[in-house]
């Protein structure tokens, strides 16, 4: 920190004597801050015929420079954390390519009940009991052409993600009742605002054995649900804490009792990085999803609790849902859930 005040120093003088007289007081303060926050390198400029701007690795920047992603280096306090109230806090960057980026253009859904994560959720159906739901997966990029902000992502980028979705029965000595098998390729544009989602998903559903031990010799029937999809979502943002959204499911390839189309869309609540990391920020968050399987009805979940973000934007939650309607697990989605548990997830 003394190394970074004497360079400081050191750049106010050479700014003070070099500064020409069409640019403004306002640029030269700009640049000193920054300059002191360490978020620009000392090669910066001033341009003769834009005194309101500051030339930067020959890229202008009207503004502060892009926040800085891990405040852990300094202190606590709110003041010296970055805040996202508006858009204007965010800042462009020139766009450029990079293998396995931080961060993701389309984050997952928070209250889908098929997202490739890692979680669980301890619930009591009225119909079921008590029921243990863990998913052991999840998603991360794999390259992508744009910005380098794990925060507010804009570019095209390409991911890679898959998960497991396990029921156990905590009633029956935890026995494995159902699993889905989930694998995708989403390919994903977008930027603080608006960010789109062109996606292949995999999904294959199977009994548990354990399950079917139990119902045996036939107290039960097998679903040979499976559907190889192409996946087209839209997302909106119209403020940094909010998020809208939908899409649509077209499975191209499918098992017999599988059928085409499903329609997901839901609203979030949820600070995209809390000024107090340590002490996280609250979440609230409602998905619907409609299946042709069961004319287009489907089911509905609602979550609420305690949000905690990472340097690269990871989440993890804790918190309480509801869920109604047709069952998760595709082998029982002619059954309807209804259940309340507590659930804590964790987002890479």
């Amino acid at each position: 920190m003394i190394i970074q005040r004497i360079f400081y120093t050191a750049f106010v003088v050479v700014c003070s004597l070099t500064l020409n007289s069409t640019a403004s007081a306002g640029t030269f303060e700009r640049v000193s801050a920054a300059m002191f926050l360490g978020q620009v390198p000392a090669a910066a400029t001033i341009v003769s015929d834009r005194p309101d701007t500051v030339q930067i690795a020959s890229r202008p920047i009207n503004q502060l420079p892009p926040i800085v992603l891990d405040p852990s280096s300094r202190s606590n306090s709110a003041e010296q954390f970055p805040r996202y109230s508006n858009w204007q806090n965010y800042v462009s960057e020139s766009w450029t390519w990079q293998l396995f980026p931080d961060g993701l253009l389309w984050t997952p859904l928070l209250a889908s009940a098929k997202e490739s994560r890692l979680g669980c959720e301890w619930n009591n159906d009225s119909e079921l009991g008590g029921i243990w739901d863990i998913k052991l997966g999840g998603r991360a990029a794999i390259l992508r052409y744009g910005n380098r902000s794990a925060v507010s992502p804009c570019g095209l980028q390409l991911d890679i993600e898959g998960a497991g979705e396990t029921r156990l029965a905590l009633d029956h000595d935890r026995d494995v009742e159902a699993t889905d098998y989930r694998f995708g390729i989403p390919l994903t544009y977008g930027n603080q605002v608006w960010q789109f989602k062109l996606a292949y998903y995999h999904v294959s559903s199977h009994l548990g054995d354990e399950y079917m031990i139990r119902h045996f010799p036939g107290d039960y029937e097998r679903i040979n649900y499976y559907r190889d999809s192409a996946v087209l979502g839209i997302s909106f943002r119209p403020h940094p804490n909010l998020r809208l959204y939908a899409e649509v499911d077209y499975a191209f390839y499918r098992g017999e009792l599988t059928s085409p189309y499903h329609f997901q869309f839901g609203i979030e609540f949820a600070p995209p990085y809390s000024p107090h990391r340590l002490l996280g920020a609250p979440f609230f968050a409602i998905n619907g999803r409609l299946m042709e399987e069961e004319d287009f009805g489907g089911n509905i979940c609602v979550q609420a609790g305690w949000e905690f973000r990472g340097k690269r934007n990871q989440a993890f939650r804790i918190g309480i849902q509801y869920y109604y309607g047709a069952d998760e697990q595709y082998e029982f989605y002619r059954n309807t859930a209804n259940k309340v548990g507590f659930g804590i997830w964790y987002d890479f």
